[in-house]
């Protein structure tokens, strides 16, 4: 075993050769990138001439190593394949620039940046649709002349008082309560794309109802996740005032 070691290792840096090449007058084995720093032979001081080892390039790539990280078991060829996948490997993260396991990043955003993401994924589907970006403060609502504004939950606002009376506000349409009216919860439906039976909550996340016919969004709330069985504080609200959208379901 350590002649063979030693027949695959550099003599330059005392390591498994990586992309070896052999020297043609003595035959000893350097790695690829070593070559450049040397003007002459080691050994036998002839002007330097050397090959890339076909047969020791595919005997190296074969031998089995273990990643440092995760400790999954590859082949030398495959560990720089492996490394770009490893779930131990440590990503910075595009928002807090906290570095995170790269198995931890989705879960890591979802906890501490949804806001971000849901922005994100609205932003790019609006543009994809050839909708107006979010970030047009004013909008022409659909069926009236007056104008809605973008809260910072990106829903539409227009301040004016609901024709129908709300069960969880004063029945105005604004940030301040959190509901809209009927013609600018239609354009928060418009602006993401939405089909059929789904609203969008006084948080500015997507909801539909559950099989109970309660409102649902499944983003994460303050204990647990908001789906089939438990609710968040804006599903719950929708529940109250989802029959003035009826128009929209």
């Amino acid at each position: 075993m350590m002649n063979f070691e030693s027949s695959i290792t550099c003599f330059y840096c005392l390591e498994i050769a990586k992309d070896p090449v052999e020297f043609l007058c003595c035959f000893n084995i350097c790695c690829e990138e070593h070559v450049s720093q040397l003007k002459e032979c080691s050994f036998c001081r002839k002007p330097l001439q050397s090959r890339p080892s076909v047969v020791l390039r595919r005997m190296i790539g074969d031998l089995s190593v273990i990643c440092e990280l995760c400790n999954y078991k590859t082949t030398r060829s495959q560990l720089s394949t492996h490394m770009k996948i490893c779930p131990s490997r440590l990503e910075k993260c595009l928002i807090c620039q906290a570095d995170i396991k790269r198995s931890e990043i989705i879960p890591h955003a979802l906890e501490f940046h949804e806001n971000v993401i849901i922005e994100a994924y609205y932003g790019g589907l609006a543009k994809a649709k050839g909708i107006e970006e979010r970030k047009i403060e004013y909008r022409e609502c659909i069926n009236m002349s007056k104008k809605a504004r973008i809260g910072e939950s990106g829903k539409y606002y227009c301040g004016t008082k609901q024709i129908f009376p709300c069960k969880c506000c004063d029945g105005k349409c604004g940030k301040d309560t959190g509901c809209n009216c009927v013609d600018c919860m239609a354009l928060d439906i418009k602006a993401r794309g939405l089909p059929k039976g789904y609203l969008v909550n006084t948080s500015g996340n997507i909801c539909t109802k559950n099989l109970s016919g309660k409102f649902f969004c499944m983003c994460l709330g303050e204990n647990s996740r908001c789906g089939q069985e438990i609710q968040c504080r804006n599903c719950e609200r929708m529940d109250k005032t989802w029959e003035r959208y009826l128009s929209l379901l």
